[in-house]
């Protein structure tokens, strides 16, 4: 159960890695398009990179903080043969999901905020 699980938390935040990839170019192409852009028109979309890159790191460190295993290893599980991290790599990638969730949260208060008084 839980192996399906982190299966999915990794298509998870592939996908969102690149909706929020497709917004930023798309805002580019906004951006050489019209020669005086209106902050109007681009903030909804600024918000929507912010929210979906904070929402990625909070899925990154909650996928971190239940199976470090999988996350140590996503992407690089091809370059080993029973590949298996040591403790103190398990450690310090639960580490980097609190840091993950903590920097998730902060940053979506802090738009929340900007998103209000701007």
């Amino acid at each position: 159960m839980l192996k399906r699980i982190t299966v999915h938390m990794g298509k998870l935040i592939v996908a969102l890695w690149s909706v929020a990839l497709a917004l930023f170019l798309f805002l580019v192409f906004l951006w050489l398009l019209a020669s005086p852009l209106d902050y109007r028109m681009i903030k909804p979309l600024i918000l929507a990179i912010a929210v979906l890159l904070m929402i990625n790191a909070i899925v990154q460190g909650i996928w971190s903080l239940i199976d470090p295993e999988n996350a140590f290893l996503f992407g690089q599980r091809w370059l080993f043969q029973e590949a298996k991290p040591s403790e103190s790599a398990l450690v310090l990638t639960r580490v980097g999901g609190i840091v993950l969730i903590s920097v998730g949260i902060i940053g979506l208060l802090i738009l929340l905020l900007w998103s209000r008084a701007v």
